[in-house]
């Protein structure tokens, strides 16, 4: 039930309230603690209960295991999709993971448009680097996982200025705010790994039609997946590009299925499954990154 009222809407962002919130703990904890205090409270008096809160703190706090490489996932709710699943065994060996996602922003602002009709401001989303900042400070990664494109792919006015996708104005743009992002994530040390953004086919409509028209524009994928190499390519020292658009879209082609599972609810976002697929080739490439990064003080 939590899943299909609770988790789903939230990657799906149905709900407009969730759309400008944190994702620092998924909320589907709030609704499993609620569920086994009411079991504890109504079984048979005679059974020993477990401490719920116990148990939570215990799962939300687990240390790495020995040797697992400490990952900060940021970014928006695609990105949250991936921290909010649980990993095959292998890879729980290789990464410890975390999150510092903002459902419904990504590191631009400003004010989106999607066929000259504007969207609502994101200058609230300005608030990701206070938030990337004291992810860094809490979990004190050794890799720090970017993973944008839901927003940046919008055209969008700037301090009053216009900006469109493909020119070089929006490049500039794009390339100021990872620097902030990159200045931020490897404070303690980490290292970067930026990863390109998926293909969308858009299947659902929670949302309405808006922007459905630029997540489905392979152009503007590419253009922007152009961004962060050339990006990536220009700091060598502590970005590493990981081609996450090749695995999910073989030969750029959205896949609805990948290795027999379902990979995104909605067009957009991964599934539980999907993820898990994502994580397979995902957690050897930052266990690899992380491997060549000094361990943080």
């Amino acid at each position: 039930a939590s899943y299909f009222l609770i988790e789903l809407p939230i990657r799906e962002q149905r709900f407009r309230w969730m759309r400008n919130r944190i994702a620092w703990i998924p909320i589907t904890v709030v609704i499993t603690s609620a569920a086994l205090l009411g079991l504890t409270a109504t079984g048979a008096a005679a059974r020993p209960r477990p401490n719920v809160f116990a148990v939570l703190r215990g799962i939300l706090n687990a240390p790495p295991l020995p040797g697992a490489t400490r990952v900060l996932m940021a970014g928006d709710s695609i990105a949250f999709t991936l921290v909010d699943t649980k990993m095959d065994a292998r890879d729980d060996r290789l990464v410890w993971k975390r999150g510092v996602t903002i459902i419904g922003c990504g590191i631009v602002t400003g004010v989106p448009s999607s066929g000259g009709v504007a969207g609502t401001s994101q200058d609230h989303c300005a608030e990701w680097k206070t938030q990337y900042a004291d992810g860094v400070k809490k979990y004190r990664p050794d890799v720090a996982a970017l993973l944008l494109g839901g927003w940046e792919l919008f055209d969008r006015t700037v301090d009053g200025k216009d900006l469109r996708v493909g020119t070089p104005a929006m490049e500039n743009y794009l390339r100021t705010q990872l620097d902030q992002a990159r200045t931020i994530l490897t404070a303690g040390g980490a290292s970067l790994a930026l990863l390109t953004t998926p293909c969308f086919s858009v299947t659902k409509r929670d949302l309405g039609a808006w922007g459905e028209a630029e997540r489905d524009d392979p152009a503007r994928i590419r253009w922007i997946n152009q961004v962060w190499t050339r990006y990536a390519a220009d700091h060598p020292a502590d970005v590493h590009l990981l081609d996450l658009s090749n695995v999910a879209c073989p030969k750029g082609k959205f896949a609805a299925t990948l290795d027999g599972e379902t990979m995104r609810t909605d067009g957009e976002h991964f599934t539980p499954e999907g993820a898990r697929v994502i994580w397979r080739w995902l957690a050897p490439q930052l266990h690899r990154i992380g491997a060549a990064t000094p361990p943080s003080p």
